[in-house]
């Protein structure tokens, strides 16, 4: 999906402005296990979260989906298909138990409320691969795209104040920036290292997590005990390696950033991965704590996308010991 998820057109007002019923107890969680399945609604068709292989979903969100559904105690997962601003409504009438559809926290969309971030992620920049743009700072003055949503356009005009011009589509942005016709784009990573892939070489991420922002399973409002669970299973799942293997299957299609290697400080050095290697293994052994593995991932954050997509070869920048 090409936006930043976390503006809904104001067709949704009257969508989700349906009453939701009081209920003296809370069957949300026991609705799903007595059906045996979890009904998710979704839009289908915006690779790497959901799409069709085959006959089969397949994908990042469809891949949580099912995660959750295991672990709640259920076998099967249905998709409850819609447009993105379609989504909510279905959840409130009744239509679907969840929403997992890149989705983030947002108070604003009336009769929901939200779990855990299942993902963390944030706005990347995409330029033309050997351009002189590294980073956003060498935006001044330069002509930047963005998605056409409301939130992007805030986001990009607090990240980079001194821009030249500011354009805005939703569809063939990329061939714009291979033609040349951009300096830079900024976008979702999820999305973003799934549609440069049809380019080749000719277009690369630069920078990293821009923003902070997550992704979040939607319930309906008072389905406390359901939003209990979903949660739980959340932790248990980003806990596992199941989690990092599903992150590095669908979200690993890029990176890392060079090592600008002028920009190190005073006692950091740049390391290369190695078969076995984590951010922890890497911690304890360069700098004598596995707690310390935060402190490696800030040093590269603006390099890598997610702490779980490390790969052999990878240069990092480690802190000062």
């Amino acid at each position: 999906m090409k936006s930043m998820r976390k503006s809904l057109p104001l067709l949704l007002a009257g969508a989700l402005a349906l009453p939701v019923a009081a209920s003296a107890q809370d069957d949300s969680l026991q609705n799903v296990i007595d059906a045996g399945v979890l009904r998710v609604a979704a839009e289908p068709g915006t690779p790497p979260m959901l799409y069709k292989n085959g006959a089969r979903y397949d994908g990042f969100d469809w891949m949580i989906a099912k995660a959750i559904a295991k672990r709640i105690g259920v076998d099967d997962v249905v998709i409850v298909p819609g447009k993105y601003s379609e989504l909510p409504g279905r959840l409130v009438a009744g239509k679907a138990d969840v929403i997992i559809s890149g989705y983030t926290e947002d108070d604003s969309i009336s009769g929901l409320d939200w779990s855990e971030s299942y993902y963390d992620y944030g706005l990347c920049l995409v330029v033309r691969r050997g351009s002189a743009v590294r980073s956003i700072r060498d935006l001044e003055g330069k002509v930047v795209g963005i998605f056409n949503d409301p939130a992007a356009e805030e986001a990009v005009k607090e990240l980079v104040p001194g821009y030249g011009r500011l354009e805005k589509y939703e569809d063939g942005y990329f061939d714009l920036l291979a033609e040349g016709k951009l300096d830079g784009f900024i976008y979702d990573y999820p999305y973003a290292q799934e549609e440069i892939k049809p380019f080749g070489n000719k277009l690369e991420v630069v920078e990293f997590n821009l923003t902070q922002s997550t992704y979040n399973v939607g319930v309906r409002r008072g389905a406390n005990t359901l939003l209990k669970m979903v949660d739980s299973a959340i932790r248990s799942l980003k806990g596992s390696n199941e989690y990092r293997n599903l992150v590095k299957k669908y979200l690993g299609g890029t990176g890392p950033a060079e090592v600008r290697r002028e920009s190190l400080a005073t006692g950091q050095q740049v390391y290369k991965v190695v078969s076995g290697d984590t951010l922890s293994g890497i911690a304890r052994r360069h700098l004598g704590s596995a707690g310390r593995w935060p402190d490696i991932w800030n040093a590269n954050k603006n390099r890598i996308a997610d702490p779980n997509l490390i790969e052999i070869g990878w240069e990092l920048v480690l802190p000062a010991r």
